[in-house]
């Protein structure tokens, strides 16, 4: 707690940023909830312990478009604020970090450690979460399933979405001023909870996310149907990965984003193939 308030008063003081975009305490212990100081006795209110799981991305274009802003961030915070300013949504130079990684998210037992570098050009290439394992194991399940199994598994998954759109919310990569899931004239998805529109709400999302999500999780957290959205978004990483070598938030600020990008090189595997 010393440590994280001491790194905010610094910022705060010094005058290099606005407000500091972190956690507070909520209703319960593991239910922590966004902060934003902008004085340094403000500061004296932020918190991180390993309920502290990322997703204050999603404030990044709203904070720093007032102003140099400061990120208690986690690695997929850190990613996508990467994919942000690759995207031209956000100006790197107005970014500073306070960056942490946590040995078990969730967990009361999960150790917490303040991470070196307050810029975003600083952070290199950032490795697998300490979640990831679990995701993995979900898709290996998914993967030894039948084609058939699959297909009814996410069907009954999808039959669920209530179309709160809590995922979109939470979402950092999801910045797009009108959705396609809101339009009317014409129609492009159902906008009621019925299963032909969820399904295709639910993998246009992922495909709109292909290449761009960084894997922090917070729209499976968000979702009150319990849906691992977070599976499907990291299956379609892992294909994008092994097909072009690229991670999400993996390079520089300046890296040209994934979709924008061509390569003499780029596997024709998909083109090629009967």
């Amino acid at each position: 707690m010393a440590d994280i308030t001491e790194r905010a008063r610094a910022l705060l003081e010094s005058g290099e940023v606005k407000v500091v975009v972190g956690y507070r305490g909520g209703r319960r212990p593991e239910m922590p909830v966004p902060c934003f100081a902008r004085t340094a006795a403000q500061a004296d209110t932020l918190i991180l312990n390993a309920y502290c799981r990322g997703g204050l991305a999603v404030y990044a274009k709203r904070e720093t478009a007032q102003g140099p802003a400061a990120f208690v961030a986690s690695k997929g915070d850190i990613r996508a604020l990467k994919v942000l300013a690759q995207e031209k949504q956000i100006d790197a130079e107005r970014v500073r970090l306070i960056a942490f990684k946590c040995d078990a998210p969730g967990k009361p037992e999960g150790g917490v450690a303040l991470l070196e570098g307050t810029r975003l050009g600083e952070f290199g290439a950032l490795g697998e979460d300490a979640e990831s394992e679990t995701v993995k194991t979900e898709i290996a399940r998914l993967k030894a399933m039948k084609p058939e199994e699959r297909w009814a598994y996410w069907r009954s998954e999808f039959d669920r979405c209530v179309r709160c759109y809590a995922c979109r919310e939470a979402c950092a990569m999801c910045y797009c001023e009108e959705c396609i899931a809101d339009r009317n004239l014409p129609q492009w998805i159902e906008s009621v909870a019925r299963p032909r529109g969820n399904f295709a709400w639910n993998l246009i999302r992922a495909w709109h996310l292909a290449g761009r999500c960084s894997g922090c999780g917070a729209c499976a957290r968000a979702c009150p149907e319990g849906i691992r959205i977070d599976v499907l978004n990291r299956e379609m990483a892992d294909v994008i990965k092994e097909t072009f070598g690229y991670t999400a938030g993996e390079g520089g600020v300046e890296e040209a984003i994934f979709f924008a990008t061509f390569k003499e090189d780029d596997s024709e595997r998909f083109i090629l193939e009967e």
